[in-house]
């Protein structure tokens, strides 16, 4: 009986495969990394919506006034500061000691888990020594006070000193409380963890701190509870706006310009 010969692939056959897998990987390989991004995008939203409720129960306990943006002795090296995330002290590392730390920040015994103050698109962004790992910015110019944090030249006379009580807060839907931030890193040339929102009219600074790290969109929670994802914008008259811009980097307004609507919930200037 004669042996049957098996049937093998032929070189044109296997490259075909090859070039269908290849096609097929090109294709889908932007999506799955689309879809992960979603995924931290949704993770993301979640914290900070965690954040805003931890935030609405201090409200409650210390007579609907916000917490504070941080209680701060003079920044020379050595001090401790707490601050709404963590405590930090200047020239010492993060956490390094038992009364440093996301566990002594003035927030903590409302969130009681770390990673609520962690978003994973920023996981590789480098941490400022002086503020330490935190990858969400609080409105201090509105909400948590600035109190020794005012900028060169005075702070705008509409910011709030101290922390804000809920009653002043007049448009809690439309007013910026938490978000994603960052500040440019005009050493690195990249953005830098930062614990505060900057608004536009924070002109000394002459940088925003909104990042939109989820494919150009930020996510921020708002001063009623709720939390969504915007798109930041960088107005072309800042410094370094191109490089700024093409690093996420912007501001959160309503009309593209410099305007704190946003940040105070006033609507339009």
């Amino acid at each position: 009986m004669p042996q049957r010969t098996p049937k093998a692939f032929t070189l044109i056959e296997l490259l075909v495969v090859i070039a269908i897998i290849a096609i097929l990987a090109a294709i889908l390989f932007p999506v799955f990394a689309q879809a992960r991004a979603k995924a931290r995008q949704a993770s993301d939203l979640s914290n900070l919506k965690q954040l805003a409720l931890g935030w609405m129960m201090y409200v409650q306990d210390y007579d609907e006034t916000a917490v504070p943006s941080g209680l701060q002795t003079a920044l020379t090296s050595g001090a401790r500061v707490q601050y709404w995330y963590a405590a930090i002290r200047s020239g010492t590392p993060f956490g390094s000691a038992p009364d440093l730390g996301e566990q002594n920040g003035l927030l903590w015994p409302y969130l009681k888990n770390a990673s609520i103050i962690g978003d994973p698109a920023a996981s590789g962004l480098p941490v400022s020594p002086l503020w330490g790992k935190i990858h969400y910015g609080y409105n201090l110019a509105y909400i948590g006070g600035y109190g020794t944090f005012v900028p060169p030249g005075g702070a705008p006379p509409s910011w709030t000193m101290l922390p804000a009580s809920i009653a002043s807060i007049q448009v809690p839907a439309d007013t910026l409380l938490f978000c994603n931030n960052a500040l440019w890193n005009t050493v690195e040339r990249r953005p830098t963890l930062h614990p505060w929102a900057w608004p536009p009219s924070n002109r000394a600074m002459a940088t925003p701190t909104v990042h939109g790290r989820h494919m150009r969109m930020a996510n921020i929670a708002y001063a009623d509870g709720h939390a969504k994802a915007m798109r930041v914008r960088t107005p072309a008259t800042i410094a370094n706006a191109a490089v700024i811009d093409a690093n996420n980097l912007g501001f959160l307004t309503l009309t593209g310009g410099f305007d704190d609507s946003a940040y105070n919930g006033m609507g339009q200037p």
